[in-house]
């Protein structure tokens, strides 16, 4: 459901917004940027469940890196003699190797059954 803004709100109290997101990990990460240690955000889950949507978002929606860029920009503006800005992003996406591929031919049956000689019965 979108609102004036056309920004996406949460349809379920199982969900929050890109906005409570960001102040809930963002902020903090953005803290210890500000106190001089170096940090980093991971996004971590299953395929579909919204990690980019939450790093980066979409539309009027953004996600974390573009709320803390702004809040970071907003700081340096403010004082930028205090501020050195050194920043990376990496996605990576791993997938399990494919199958390997079916057997062209199968071997021929070419067992024989022998039967050991003491077994033998005269008849």
């Amino acid at each position: 459901m979108e609102d004036e803004n056309q920004m996406l709100q949460p349809t379920s109290d199982k969900y929050d917004g890109q906005q409570k997101v960001f102040d809930d990990v963002g902020q903090g990460v953005l803290k210890n940027a500000y106190d001089g240690f170096n940090t980093s955000l991971f996004a971590y889950g299953q395929t579909g469940a919204g990690k980019s949507f939450s790093m980066v978002g979409y539309g009027n929606n953004k996600g974390i890196v573009p709320l803390a860029f702004d809040a970071l920009f907003k700081k340096i503006d403010g004082d930028p003699s205090k501020l050195k800005l050194r920043c990376s992003l990496e996605s990576t996406v791993t997938t399990p190797p494919p199958p390997p591929p079916p057997p062209t031919h199968t071997p021929p049956h070419t067992h024989t059954i022998h039967t050991h000689p003491s077994v033998i019965t005269p008849g």
